[in-house]
């Protein structure tokens, strides 16, 4: 069902729709026009969090070799320097403390200064042959998890790997990585993979409906089940009605209500598929 057949079916619901048999007049319908959206969009969100939109997001979680290895090895340093070096186009660290980082890319360089408290990440790339990084300090400073990539691109090398969610998430049902659970966790708006776990991150979760605003064209379709959309008439009727008229406000949330409880089916899930080199 699209925006304006849902508005029509509201309008037959609190007996606006005609008058008489003619059409009513703008002056009696203008200030259920204005609320119409933001009711729509109050009433499918709702109702996404009682029968939830199953959605599958899929993204490939895979990384180029390490040119120094595969280890996430810790150094810490006092007044002593530290070089990396391979031949490759991209780079990955962490540092903490007070210290000076070189970026050598063949005949090019550039200079950093990190004073961070906590591990601070570098990545970059490079169009180059070979790659060499260098730490000096007068004073204490740690690197950890350096790698040199053959590749050009922004590869992330951190014990746990990044992932944005996708803007619809609402919350999970079930991760999988190559058919099984992998190391993860959730933390804000991105889920965290572990490095060293590889291959197809697929992620089956709640959608929160797209928010629906006086922008909204008349033919956007509603993203809950069509059982559902039904439901929704009556209770943005009803919404309207509050004020108005509350008797006839709770005869349609009642039916309302019970049209939700007798609802049976779900959105059939879609599938969103974003594949991507590991970053």
């Amino acid at each position: 069902m699209n925006l304006i057949t849902a508005k029509a079916k509201v309008k037959k619901l609190i007996d606006a729709y005609s008058e008489r048999g003619n059409a009513p007049s703008e002056q009696n319908t203008v200030d259920y026009e204005l609320k119409l959206n933001d009711y729509f969009d109050i009433a499918q969100k709702e109702i996404a969090t009682v029968k939830n939109i199953t959605r599958v997001y899929s993204v490939g979680h895979y990384l180029p070799e390490n040119l120094l290895g595969n280890s996430a090895r810790e150094y810490i340093r006092t007044d002593t320097g530290l070089t990396f070096s391979a031949k490759g186009k991209s780079y990955y660290f962490e540092v903490t403390g007070s210290c000076t980082i070189t970026i050598k890319a063949d005949d090019t360089e550039e200079t950093l200064f990190n004073n961070s408290k906590n591990y601070r990440i570098y990545k970059g790339s490079y169009d180059c042959e070979e790659l060499t990084i260098s730490f000096s300090s007068a004073g204490v400073y740690a690197v950890r998890n350096v790698a040199i990539f053959a590749p050009a691109g922004e590869y992330h090398f951190g014990e746990y790997t990044p992932f944005a969610l996708p803007d619809d998430f609402h919350r999970v049902y079930k991760i999988t990585l190559n058919n099984k659970e992998p190391d993860h966790y959730f933390s804000g708006r991105m889920v965290y993979v572990k490095r060293c776990e590889q291959g197809e991150l697929v992620i089956e979760y709640a959608a929160m409906p797209e928010t629906i605003t006086d922008a909204t064209g008349d033919f956007y379709e509603f993203e809950i089940a069509e059982e559902l959309q039904e439901a929704m008439c009556f209770y943005v009727a009803a919404l309207l009605m509050q004020s108005e008229n509350p008797s006839v406000y709770t005869i349609l949330l009642s039916e309302y209500k019970s049209k939700l409880v007798n609802a049976t089916t779900e959105i059939y899930p879609t599938q969103k598929r974003v594949r991507r080199v590991h970053s």
